[in-house]
């Protein structure tokens, strides 16, 4: 997602070629079953590699790989390679690695992946004059990881000797308050100032906007959290998201019923989201929490104070327990002898969890015994079903708590994937912009929840907002595809009534119009898909516009030796599907 157009310290080796040399030449030594893998440092000497055991938070070995003075590799005292494995065997360890720390991270930073390397990099970048666009980010950046370890650290590279170790309830002192509000105001002050030097600069949230915007938002969860005598919506200043991002927030908001909790996923589905009902005062009656951030107790006690929404929220488990590191993530074991249940109501399971003397720790989290992989669930009267449930986390405990004692509307975010729903999925309908929790199962192929296509028609035709575009083109442009996506969705159903075609043709015919291609370029297969509704609708004329539109496109693409291997491959899929389309038509 991200194109820097050079690395911080241009004479490193990127991080994608320090992985490469490594599988091509080494394998991880024998750790006799221990938890332990390799990981990689950049400092000021170079880069170093490690052997890291994540159960007992600890470096097992070290030797410096890439030297900075002379420029070159170093040879490590591990296993060697025994024979050529081959690229794709690179690639694949390679691409593991890339999922557990973004190269972009390591490429973006002078240094990073050792605890507390933002102060190295202030060190390293603070003072010097005319910084590139990519220096200015890293520099944010820093300052925004230095600001949340004062209070709060949850890293792997969080450097504990700043934490100013406040409990829960805390105020920070006068100091405390002065040296973590210089630091997040440094990072605001630099997002911005990056966000006028060049307003098109992309991070891996989208725009620059986007992230100086959300850093706000942070500020103001923080204010809340640890400096209550302060006016926390204070932080939040005027005009901080754009049309595009406000009409999605706003929709979402929409979307949920009256008095509703929407649990999210993201900092794009969070933050603005909280800027409209505060600043805008749009549905402050729907409860707004995200399920990362409730790893952080401070930030779910919030929500039993009252401090962010109209309505406080119970949680069933105290600060106490939810403070454990038990309770980080519970592997749960099923015993092999002994008795065991054909079913577990998850209340048993959660008595478990407080009192079962079986229940023991292991670092960064715990191992359960329990009697059954199924557990059940009981939401509004009916038995919710979480078959194979072998681990939990501490957002999952709170949120099945949650479910068995709230009569509140349950929500969920639809930029997700699967593991998102922790098993819910098969017990939630799309509604607009959220999924809802039902008690009765949904389950409808390829999908996530069925799609109420009556309330979502309804939404997009009579509720919803379409801004016209302004000058954030990305996320406007990710503003259309979403709505032509969720306008396709609307035909994957047959057997409809006279009123439900209708209904649904309207909604159709308002993303079209709300869209025009000559202001959001057709570019993916999505708006193929929208096309095909359009041809099913008998609107030839429109249709055709939007394939040929594409096709152009996609033979760009093609002719273009830049262009990446997934952009000519999404480009041959196009140019597949529209030479179907067309034989169809012709036929």
């Amino acid at each position: 997602m991200l194109a820097f157009g050079a690395n911080a310290q241009p004479n490193y080796p990127s991080y994608d070629s320090i992985l490469n040399h490594y599988y091509t030449q080494y394998l991880l030594p024998v750790t006799d079953g221990q938890p332990i893998t390799e990981r990689f440092v950049k400092d000021a000497d170079g880069w170093k590699w490690q052997l890291y055991d994540y159960q007992k938070e600890t470096i097992t070995k070290e030797a410096p790989f890439w030297d900075a003075k002379s420029g070159t590799f170093l040879s490590l005292d591990t296993r060697l390679l025994e024979e050529n494995r081959g690229e794709r065997y690179v690639e694949s360890q390679s691409r593991a690695m890339l999922n557990r720390t973004p190269e972009n991270y390591f490429d973006l930073q002078p240094y990073y992946g050792y605890s507390g390397w933002y102060k190295d990099v202030v060190d390293y970048l603070e003072g010097k004059k005319d910084l590139s666009d990519d220096q200015l980010y890293a520099l944010a950046r820093a300052y925004s990881a230095y600001a949340d370890d004062l209070i709060e650290p949850r890293s792997t590279y969080s450097d504990i000797s700043v934490d100013f170790k406040l409990s829960i309830g805390d105020a920070m002192d006068s100091d405390q308050e002065r040296k973590y509000n210089l630091l997040r105001e440094e990072a605001i002050s630099l997002f911005e100032k990056l966000q006028e030097q060049n307003p098109q600069y992309e991070t891996v949230l989208g725009e620059i906007r986007l992230k100086a915007s959300h850093e706000y938002v942070v500020y103001y969860l923080d204010i809340l959290k640890y400096q209550p005598q302060r006016e926390a919506s204070l932080a939040l200043r005027r005009n901080l998201y754009n049309g595009a991002t406000l009409a999605r927030a706003s929709n979402m908001l929409k979307s949920c019923p009256p008095n509703a909790i929407l649990f999210t996923h993201g900092d794009n589905d969070t933050y603005p989201l909280y800027y409209a009902q505060q600043k805008l005062n749009l549905r402050p009656d729907v409860s707004v929490i995200n399920i990362s951030l409730l790893n952080l107790v401070a930030y779910a006690d919030l929500f039993r104070k009252d401090k962010v929404h109209q309505t406080s929220i119970d949680w069933s488990l105290t600060n106490n327990f939810l403070s454990d590191k038990r309770h980080a993530v519970s592997f749960l074991q099923i015993p092999d002898e002994g008795p065991r249940l054909d079913s577990l109501v998850f209340g048993e399971l959660l008595d478990q969890y407080k009192n079962d003397p079986e229940y023991y720790e292991i670092p960064g989290g715990s191992y359960l015994r329990h009697l059954s992989p199924n557990v059940f669930i009981d939401y509004q009267g009916t038995a919710i079903e979480l078959n194979q449930l072998f681990q939990i986390s501490k957002p999952q405990l709170l949120i099945y708590s949650l479910i068995t004692k709230t009569d509140r509307p349950l929500c969920f975010g639809v930029n997700a994937g699967i593991d998102a729903f922790f098993g819910l999925q098969d017990y939630l309908v799309q509604q607009g912009d959220i999924y809802l929790l039902q008690s009765e199962k949904s389950s409808d192929y390829s999908r996530i929840g069925k799609l109420d296509l009556d309330k979502t028609a309804d939404l997009i035709i009579n509720e919803f907002g379409f801004p016209a575009k302004g000058q954030d083109l990305p996320s406007y442009d990710r503003l259309a595809h979403n709505y032509r996506n969720l306008a396709s969705q609307l035909y994957n159903y047959s057997d409809l009534s006279t009123a439900q075609e209708e209904k649904r043709l309207a909604a159709l015919e308002k993303v079209y119009d709300a869209f025009p291609s000559e202001v959001y370029p057709h570019k993916s297969m999505v708006s193929l898909y929208f096309a095909l509704c359009l041809l099913n609708e008998e609107k030839t004329a429109q249709a055709e516009l939007i394939i040929s539109e594409l096709e152009a496109y996609a033979r760009e693409v093609q002719a273009n030796p830049a262009a990446s291997d997934i952009d000519q491959y999404q480009a041959e899929q196009i140019l597949n599907q529209v030479e179907r389309i067309r034989a169809f038509m012709e036929d």
